[in-house]
């Protein structure tokens, strides 16, 4: 979700879902070029984090914590065993 990739006021803006509160933060921004600047460098910052090398680290640990609770289900002595 984009609640997980942005950082509300550092790198973005996140915002209930209706227009009216889009809206609201649109309209502040257009009014505030400094904090439309703000947001920018610190959404671009953030961006250039998201090498592809982090983005298949990200991927891989994902579908290890997938594989991990499938087979704990599957088996539940592996989870008896892993306390």
């Amino acid at each position: 979700s984009s609640a997980n990739l942005i950082d509300h006021g550092v790198d973005g803006l996140l915002s209930a879902f209706n227009p009216e509160c889009f809206a609201d933060h649109v309209s502040a921004l257009v009014r505030n070029p400094q904090r439309r600047q703000a947001l920018s460098s610190g959404a671009r910052d953030t961006a250039c984090k998201w090498t592809w090398d982090t983005i298949l680290d990200s991927v891989i640990e994902s579908y290890a914590m997938t594989l991990d609770r499938r087979n704990t289900v599957r088996n539940p002595a592996i989870a008896k065993s892993a306390v």
